[in-house]
């Protein structure tokens, strides 16, 4: 398999709560093709400025070279960017109440994946914290599923990556990893935990709503994506949440 970003075909699809803004969205999405490198943010809605505070982290971490997937190497860049973070907020004129949420600071819950080849074999690994998903495909077969694996798993109060220094030991005890290989057919999902959540019940119960899915977003049809999970929220299907999603297929 020789030029690995080229044998990737990439598909991503972001969309904010209904009655939000694009620029209210608290996922995020950063992709660094040539480091083959992945990764999908969410910031807790209940925590201050969270959405600043997912775009910082994984678009710095998609960056870092070597990739840190490694405590010794997680733990320093999130030191580095919550204090940059905390820096740029204490810059601003902040009315009290804002001021006195941000002292808690941001959370956020984190999946990154990357591929590398080893002898023409490709190979991938995956970091997580929190309750944004992994789903790893061959056609229509799931061959895993990272961190969470049934829809029931999903709102019991994850742990997340905070931006404050204070309590990273804890979220960093939480961290889990993967590891594995793929081949030409093989796709792969990331996904923020509303649509995670909907993708793993659909799984179970069979449904044919996930061929649709699977369509939507190989033909990159950003408005019909919209109008389906629209109407899934009408439906009651899917929570009203940001929603976040990459689809990479092994081509």
């Amino acid at each position: 398999m020789n030029g690995l970003p080229d044998a990737l075909r990439i598909h991503t699809f972001l969309l904010p709560k209904r009655g939000s803004l694009p620029s209210e969205c608290e996922d995020a999405i950063a992709i660094n093709k040539a480091r083959t490198v992945f990764a999908i943010a969410d910031g807790a809605t209940e925590a201050y400025d969270s959405r600043s505070w997912a775009r910082l982290f994984i678009r710095s971490w998609i960056r870092i070279d070597p990739t840190a997937f490694e405590i010794e190497d997680f733990e320093p860049l999130s030191l580095d960017l919550g204090r940059r973070l905390h820096r740029k907020w204490s810059r601003r004129k902040l009315p009290w109440y804002a001021e006195e949420k941000s002292q808690f600071g941001s959370f956020l819950a984190f999946l990154g994946l990357q591929f590398h080849l080893v002898d023409n074999s490709l190979q991938w690994r995956a970091i997580a914290l929190g309750d944004c998903c992994l789903i790893h495909r061959n056609g229509t077969l799931v061959c895993d599923t990272f961190p969470l694996t049934r829809s029931e798993e999903f709102g019991s109060n994850p742990i997340l990556l905070p931006s404050i220094h204070s309590k990273l030991r804890r979220a960093l005890d939480h961290i889990r990893q993967m590891a594995g290989t793929a081949s030409s057919g093989h796709d792969f999902l990331l996904l923020s935990d509303a649509v995670a959540s909907w993708f793993l019940k659909q799984r179970e119960e069979g449904s044919d709503e996930l061929q649709v899915f699977d369509k939507l977003t190989d033909s990159d049809d950003t408005d019909g994506l919209t109008d389906f999970f629209e109407g899934l929220r009408n439906q009651d299907k899917i929570k009203n949440d940001d929603i976040a999603v990459i689809r990479i297929v092994i081509v």
